[in-house]
């Protein structure tokens, strides 16, 4: 598997989704309660509107493992949606990124375009806007029965991407904590395969909460991402198209 697949499959989640935290998104959460009104209460738990507008960048490193095999990754998030992914393993390197123009991904020295729904996807990843966007991300959402994940209670959503596929969202009944997503991991000329995405070790940073730990797997393979460093608004160079070799 190229590391690029690494990066895609699951990894977006991984490195830019923020998680619910203090309890009071579950008192908005009841049995009445829409779609709308479990992500609104999701939003609050996050640090509400106000402290997530406070983060113009991230910077993130972290351990993915995947059995005996193991990279090193590093994130670097702009408001609105610019961001560089890096990863590298044994002697190889990857990459993808957006300028706010034009997207693309790096395997060695071969650079390819981020376009169409590809981007859409990644893009989806990589907002730190994604309060303000989950409408037009998923314009059709659902409420599905309440269920356990692992004994724990939890709110089922069904959201349907504008690019077509659905994602279950479970979320912490209690908490509001994002618990997993069921969704799909794309490869280059591979068809979709379903992906669970889990997380878990959250912790908050700068007014805002975090999962530090994250598990992916697609049923044949299963690796984990493990934050090592998180920081916010330091003083970053916005990310460019690389050079052509």
């Amino acid at each position: 598997m190229k590391l690029h697949g690494l990066l895609t499959v699951g990894l977006a989640f991984v490195l830019t989704t923020l998680a619910a935290g203090p309890c009071r998104a579950a008192a908005a959460a009841g049995e009445s309660a829409s779609a709308d009104d479990i992500l609104q209460a999701h939003v609050e738990a996050s640090g509400g509107s106000a402290n997530l507008a406070r983060i113009q960048n991230r910077t993130t490193e972290s351990k993915l493992s995947m059995g005996w095999l193991s990279a090193s990754l590093k994130s670097t998030l702009v408001q609105p949606n610019l961001f560089l992914d890096e990863a590298s393993m044994l002697a190889a390197s990857s990459s993808s990124g957006y300028d706010g123009h034009t997207g693309w991904k790096r395997d060695g020295s071969k650079i390819e375009a981020l376009q169409g729904n590809e981007l859409a996807r990644t893009l989806r990843g990589h907002s730190l806007d994604w309060h303000l966007k989950l409408p037009s991300w998923y314009p059709q959402r659902k409420r599905l029965p309440d269920a356990e994940l692992e004994g724990t209670p939890v709110h089922v959503l069904e959201l349907t991407a504008s690019t077509g596929e659905k994602e279950i969202w479970r979320l912490d009944a209690g908490s509001g904590l994002l618990l997993q997503v069921e969704g799909f991991a794309f490869e280059k000329d591979k068809p979709p395969v379903k992906a669970f995405t889990t997380f878990s070790d959250y912790r908050k940073i700068d007014g805002v909460v975090l999962p530090y730990k994250t598990t992916i797997s697609d049923g044949k393979r299963t690796f984990t991402v493990v934050v090592q460093s998180l920081k916010h608004n330091l003083a970053v160079t916005p990310p460019r198209l690389p050079a052509k070799e």
